[in-house]
């Protein structure tokens, strides 16, 4: 069995911030697109966003749980890095609940259509 875990971030923590803070990016361009596709009906658009959503979501998740794991390691960092990926989790939280709020409408219709 292996003694440490299989880790997606770089041991480096300034090359471990810049892989979050990219992967944090990539999720809130497609919550971007998926609010686009919400907000202008285009079902096959929101479709196809949420196979990669789903798929970087996850990756996102174990990024941010080693960025816990090892936030001793990342105490030292530049701030310009940390702020960095303070505001950019800041947006995905804005976007992800924006896009929960536009589906609130949708689940409420779809409940009394069904």
């Amino acid at each position: 069995m292996n003694a440490h875990p299989q880790t997606i971030l770089d041991e480096a923590p300034d090359a471990a911030l810049k892989e979050l803070i990219v992967l944090t990016e990539k999720l809130i361009e497609l919550m971007e697109e998926e609010s686009r596709a919400m907000a202008t009906g285009d079902s096959i658009s929101f479709m196809a966003v949420q196979g990669d959503k789903e798929k970087l979501a996850a990756r996102y998740q174990e990024g941010a749980r080693e960025f816990h794991d090892r936030l001793e390691d990342f105490r030292g960092a530049p701030s310009l890095l940390l702020n960095r990926l303070e505001a950019a989790q800041n947006r995905l939280g804005a976007i992800t609940r924006q896009n929960t709020n536009q589906m609130k409408p949708r689940d409420q219709k779809e409940e009394q259509d069904g």
